[in-house]
């Protein structure tokens, strides 16, 4: 790797700068704490550093954390400052899933039971996603092993025109 390669992967980051915002320029905009940062940080590289689960279950852990040490409540700071980076635009800018840009805008507004409740069907979804889905064969004309399982023959052409079966 080349100098400049090094510095962008170290600075720049894909995993944090898919749109055209980077995830710690959102952060700083929005005035988030350590806590909260964080999980915006795992909401928006989910599975596209490490393993998504293991990035969802992060933010978790630090919204969870913030839930029980809110040492940051909004209402106490920064009353009169308006970020310029809107969360709704951002969320679409980084193409989060709706559960995450829900969890994201409820970040912003200190939801944090919020936050919790969108990354908890996030990783329901991941569990809905993963399970084993039933095998699927379209057979070819010339199987005769399952030649009177072969009812539908749209089912056939479809797979035939995908280079499906034999």
């Amino acid at each position: 790797m080349t100098n400049q390669q090094i510095e962008a992967a170290v600075s720049h980051p894909l995993h944090y700068n898919r749109g055209s915002v980077e995830v710690w320029d959102f952060i700083i905009d929005h005035r988030l704490d350590y806590l909260r940062g964080n999980a915006v940080k795992y909401i928006c590289r989910a599975g596209f550093k490490d393993d998504r689960e293991q990035d969802l279950r992060k933010a978790l852990a630090y919204l969870a954390k913030a839930a029980t040490d809110n040492i940051y409540p909004r209402e106490t700071h920064w009353e009169d400052y308006a970020p310029k980076i809107d969360p709704v635009s951002f969320a679409q800018d980084q193409q989060l899933e709706p559960p995450l840009a829900a969890a994201l805008v409820m970040v912003c507004q200190w939801d944090i039971g919020g936050a919790i409740h969108f990354v908890n069907q996030a990783v329901d979804n991941l569990k809905v996603d993963q399970k084993p889905k039933p095998k699927t064969t379209v057979y070819g004309k010339d199987d005769e092993r399952f030649a009177d399982n072969r009812k539908d023959t749209r089912v056939f052409e479809f797979g035939k025109r995908m280079g499906i079966g034999r």
